[in-house]
């Protein structure tokens, strides 16, 4: 599966029908870590692993330098809390 996440999460029907068009499925997220708009790392961390809640897709951003430090706790901080990263294929799969 190709997944698509609509810039800024801004969709209409237009984009979900270029989307399928182009055999993608549109994923948005679940937990907003709000790396945007605060640039400190540990901030990002404690307000990711407070919201976690199982089948969360975590939306970061990789090209924000403060996200890319805050990636490690937060795997780290995902994994003592028992969650597993997946992939969004992962995550949809048939059980």
């Amino acid at each position: 599966m190709r997944a698509f996440r609509p810039p800024g999460g801004q969709y209409d029907e237009r984009v979900l029908r270029a989307a399928k068009e182009q055999g993608l499925l549109t994923v948005l997220w679940s937990n907003n870590t709000g790396d945007y708009t605060v640039k400190d790392p540990a901030w990002i961390t404690r307000r990711t692993l407070s919201n976690v809640q199982n089948g969360d897709i975590i939306l970061l951003h990789e090209n924000q330098p403060h996200t890319v430090q805050a990636l490690p706790a937060i795997l780290e901080g995902l994994e003592k809390k028992g969650y597993k990263a997946v992939t969004v294929d992962e995550l949809l799969a048939p059980r």
